[in-house]
């Protein structure tokens, strides 16, 4: 079977996994539940489809300046457009920051993943484009080193993985809350075994074809989500360390590699996955400014907040992925066309 470029059940997944902390916030904040565990590891999908995505479409694309450049033009211009859109739209919404220039120099940048992006993010959810950013300077040397490799992305992906869970059992260890060790444990190393093990899914993506469409991978993603509903949890911060943190972490990257080879939809089924996948990155990270101007107009009620806030943010997500990532992303491709 033929593998391309785009894989639209990996999209569909990412996009899932954004309504998914949309959900988890508007829930949290209106105070109707707290299901962090899925707030918390709908992010962490985010960095293996990262981790995938990438060595899908660049996996042999690496191998001079030229296409080092090209490869950093472009993903400038899939992240920085909105990302800047989203920090003038909560300018707009809040007082200059207390620490405006450090702030500044860390977002505008987009060096806040260097910067202990817990702590210099202005944006909710903006840590993890830190983070991501972090993976993006790493993944040509990964791949360098993988060499097109299963075997040796493999020793990388299970290396990768030790450490961020020695990392994060480490910075957690003894803390009552996340509070307490939030910026501390929102370093790219802590995340680190996600976005390699998203190249090893790649490379075998690439190395057996066959295996995409295989009936048994959407039975494997519907299991990987029974730890999520079934798993005990007294405090947030044992969902990220220990066994229980160990359980939740292999089944959100099984449930990503899962994605990644079941078989890819077609008719209204292949839209509805395209077009959630491309507003994925908008909704993410417009949400939480859609509910404040929505909570902050004199909406009355919880509902009809929820409610508002949903259509709000898909709405916004399509006009900014319209109007300003599409332009943005166009330009990005001519730029670097050839």
């Amino acid at each position: 079977m033929k593998t391309d470029a785009r894989v639209t059940t990996v999209d569909f997944a990412r996009g899932l996994m954004a309504s998914a902390v949309m959900t988890y916030h508007l829930l949290y904040w209106e105070g109707i539940a707290d299901v962090e565990r899925i707030g918390f590891y709908a992010v962490y999908g985010f960095f293996v489809i990262s981790g995938f995505s990438l060595q899908v479409a660049y996996r042999d694309k690496l191998g001079n300046a030229d296409q080092l450049r090209r490869f950093a033009i472009r993903r400038y211009a899939r992240i920085a457009p909105l990302f800047y859109t989203a920090i003038v739209l909560y300018l707009l919404q809040n007082q200059m920051p207390d620490r405006w220039p450090i702030l500044f120099l860390a977002n505008f940048s987009l060096a806040l993943g260097f910067m202990h992006p817990g702590d210099t993010s202005m944006l909710v959810g903006g840590w993890s484009i830190g983070v991501e950013m972090v993976f993006y300077v790493l993944f040509p040397w990964i791949v360098m080193l993988a060499a097109l490799s299963v075997r040796r992305l493999a020793v990388m992906a299970v290396a990768a993985l030790l450490v961020q869970m020695i990392f994060v059992n480490d910075a957690l260890a003894g803390l009552g809350s996340m509070a307490e060790g939030w910026v501390r444990y929102t370093e790219p190393i802590a995340f680190i075994g996600y976005f390699v093990v998203g190249m090893l899914f790649a490379e075998l993506y690439k190395a057996r074809p066959y295996l995409k469409g295989a009936p048994i991978a959407p039975a494997i993603a519907l299991l990987c989500l029974v730890p999520f509903i079934l798993l005990p949890g007294s405090a947030s911060i044992d969902l990220l360390r220990g066994w229980q943190g160990f359980t939740l972490a292999m089944a959100t990257i099984i449930l990503v590699g899962a994605a990644a080879f079941v078989r890819e939809p077609s008719g209204r089924l292949l839209q509805l996955s395209e077009w959630i996948g491309k507003l994925s990155y908008p909704i993410y990270l417009l949400h939480p400014i859609v509910f404040v101007f929505v909570r902050d107009h004199g909406t009355p009620t919880s509902t009809l907040r929820i409610v508002l806030t949903l259509t709000g943010t898909f709405s916004a997500a399509y006009l900014v992925n319209r109007f300003v990532e599409e332009p943005c992303r166009n330009y990005g491709r001519r730029l670097t066309a050839g």
